[in-house]
């Protein structure tokens, strides 16, 4: 919930601060900077398909995690809180999609002429709860917790027998 309001609060702000793809505002060493864009495709502004398509799929991808979210065991806090700031990112779009047809993006990371896209923090938190759900993922295989089953190990234990 916390990730949803701070996103719908910062791009609130953000709207009513910085005009429109208007200039950018130096935030640190000109590496992260401020700049109001507006997406209406997919992840990085990638636009393929008509934006009531992006609605309907950031509809079914928030209710599909916050299905998984309830399906993890109250015990796995790690995997719960990976989920949840998925979670919090995806319903902080899905607002911006469902009221205006786009989303607000406003953090430009960059050096001089190279930038990565412009996101949120709702782009934050949802990056943030992928690369942690990996990384536990990773550790769980690593201490053996949950079995690798992936067919190159499976050929690797073949040759060894």
């Amino acid at each position: 919930m916390s990730i949803l309001f701070t996103d719908q609060i910062t791009k609130k702000i953000i709207i009513s601060l910085l005009p429109l793809n208007s200039h950018s505002v130096n935030i640190l060493w000109h590496i992260i900077k401020l700049h109001h864009v507006e997406n209406d495709g997919i992840a990085f502004g990638i636009t393929l398909f008509n934006p009531l398509i992006y609605r309907i799929i950031s509809v079914l991808t928030a209710f599909i995690v916050i299905i998984f979210y309830f399906l993890t065991p109250a015990a796995n806090k790690s995997k719960r809180l990976a989920i949840a700031l998925i979670a919090g990112g995806a319903f902080g779009n899905l607002v911006d999609r469902i009221a205006y047809g786009k989303v607000t993006d406003f953090i430009l990371i960059g050096y001089k002429n190279v930038n990565w896209p412009v996101l949120n923090i709702a782009d934050i938190a949802i990056t943030a709860g992928i690369a942690y759900y990996l990384y536990f993922f990773y550790k769980m295989q690593e201490n053996n917790l949950i079995p690798n089953k992936s067919p190159a190990n499976y050929e690797l234990k073949k040759e060894q027998d």
